[in-house]
């Protein structure tokens, strides 16, 4: 386990469970997942004017041809605010970044209007994502048209609470930028080679199976059937993510398609260690440290370059995606 501290949440991902908890208890039951999902608080945000994260940006799209893009616009303009060119969430009356809300109330009301607003852009052209959803549990999660086809598969895991499918920080989003707080540039990076595909897991959309372990089991079952072309496969997990995924890849048998894990402030020094397979699959965990970016701490484990939990997947970027290449050539 690791020894960094998790920082307390005024997270996008509602709440950091807490790392003993995480590893004592096999599965969350029932009442833990409602309770974190339903009763998850986020300080209400002030703006950031920090400017980082990886070069490669997202793209907002048009909303001309797609009716339910434009009224998730729509649904934002009534609440004063819309997404610029650029990503970057102002307000309508005088075009400035979002400052301090009026209230918690109103923050949730934003922030679960920007939740469908990101639905609707993976949705759409260019990433044209597909929401998949398993029968009968209605459990869902969003992939790639090709998901089924292409050669590499890399599953994108979020953290706990409010975020959902495609954001890694809502307080990131909303304060600077969908590039900041969402995996659009990843999603753009990866499908940018036709031999690559993505799947996004959505385990903290309420379904039949409220507990956020068994959600990720079902759709990992999903992508290790024979059904699934893919020799290739990566994960990246953020947060609370770094659990869901140990157990996802505990309830299979080694899999030898498995060729890196990549976690982001988890509570795992390194997945390698737990899943006890003959051959792991490489491993990096980028966690929060006054370090500089990739400073070595610990085997397997090194600095975000950040201290701000919700900041480490952003500032590690490019630094996973050479990770990621590295152990594909190897393997």
């Amino acid at each position: 386990m690791s020894t960094h501290e998790v920082p307390e949440p005024i997270v996008d991902n509602g709440v950091v469970p807490d790392p003993e908890l995480t590893i004592a208890e096999e599965v969350l039951s029932e009442s833990q997942v409602v309770e974190v999902a339903e009763g998850a608080k986020e300080a209400v945000p002030e703006v950031s004017e920090e400017k980082a994260g990886p070069s490669r940006a997202a793209d907002v799209g048009d909303d001309e041809e797609n009716p339910a893009k434009r009224a998730c616009k729509e649904d934002l303009e009534s609440l004063g605010y819309y997404f610029d060119k650029e990503g970057v969430l102002r307000t309508t009356e005088n075009k400035e970044k979002v400052g301090r809300l009026p209230s918690q109330a109103a923050y949730e009301q934003l922030g679960d209007t920007v939740t469908e607003a990101v639905f609707e852009i993976m949705k759409s052209p260019p990433y044209n994502l597909q929401c998949v959803t398993l029968e009968p549990s209605g459990v869902n999660f969003y992939a790639s048209q090709n998901y089924k086809e292409a050669a590499t598969l890399v599953v994108l895991v979020h953290g706990t609470g409010v975020v959902r499918a495609g954001q890694w920080a809502r307080r990131l989003i909303i304060n600077n930028s969908l590039n900041e707080g969402t995996m659009l540039p990843m999603i753009k990076e990866f499908q940018n080679n036709k031999n690559y595909a993505v799947v996004l897991l959505n385990y903290n959309e309420t379904t039949k199976v409220k507990n956020p372990v068994a959600n990720g089991c079902l759709v990992w079952d999903e992508l290790t059937e024979d059904k699934i072309k893919a020799d290739k496969i990566v994960v990246i997990a953020h947060s609370f993510g770094g659990y869901v995924t140990l157990k996802m890849l505990q309830s299979t048998d080694e899999d030898e398609r498995v060729k890196a894990v990549i976690l982001t402030d988890s509570s795992h020094e390194a997945i390698s260690y737990a899943l006890m397979w003959d051959e792991p699959p490489a491993c990096r965990h980028w966690v929060t440290s006054e370090k500089a970016l990739d400073a070595p701490l610990k085997a397997n484990v090194v600095s975000a370059g950040t201290t701000v939990h919700e900041e480490t997947t952003l500032k590690a970027t490019e630094s996973i995606y050479e990770f990621i290449q590295e152990a594909l050539e190897s393997s």
